[in-house]
């Protein structure tokens, strides 16, 4: 700010492509914040297994929302919220490689329940429809091979249970 004669006058110090520079990382933040707070699961890559116990949720192949799996992925992720109602997995976008890289999906708390299914390649999983347990959680593996990878999937889940232990 410059005073001329006891008048504000305001001087640009940045061009309008910074402030547009800065405008777009700024909203970058904020996306990258409220994907956050929703609570975005990553499916584990090394044999492990995590549980997401939340009623609603994302999850994503290590690649995450704008990159690619790596070769040699191999996680579980069990989603048990609480209460017995049904878990629904949609899936919003999915690619794996062809014949080689696999999401599987049970019916239950580990690879001993029900088996669903299993999907590859560059169709949703169930034509985009909902993949629905019969219990109160489902189990998702991911696996890729050592050859190809690609861009992986974004699933999100949903029960119309509580969020407290009734």
């Amino acid at each position: 700010l410059i005073l001329c004669n006891q008048e504000p006058h305001f001087k640009y110090f940045r061009s309008e492509k910074k402030i547009t520079m800065h405008l777009r990382i700024f909203a970058a933040l904020l996306l990258s914040l409220s994907l956050q707070a929703q609570g975005i699961v990553t499916i584990p890559t090394n044999g492990t297994t995590d549980t997401a116990t939340s009623c609603t949720g994302i999850f994503v192949d290590a690649g995450g929302l704008n990159g690619n799996y790596g070769n040699y992925n191999n996680g579980y992720l069990i989603i048990d919220p609480p209460g017995t109602a049904p878990v629904s997995l949609t899936f919003s976008s999915f690619s794996t490689v062809n014949s080689s890289d696999y999401v599987y999906v049970w019916d239950g708390i580990g690879t001993s329940g029900t088996f669903i299914g299993y999907y590859y390649g560059s169709s949703l999983p169930n034509g985009g429809n909902a993949i629905t347990s019969t219990s109160g959680a489902i189990t998702v593996r991911f696996y890729s091979n050592y050859a190809s990878t690609a861009s992986g999937f974004v699933c999100s889940w949903a029960t119309s249970g509580t969020t407290a232990p009734t």
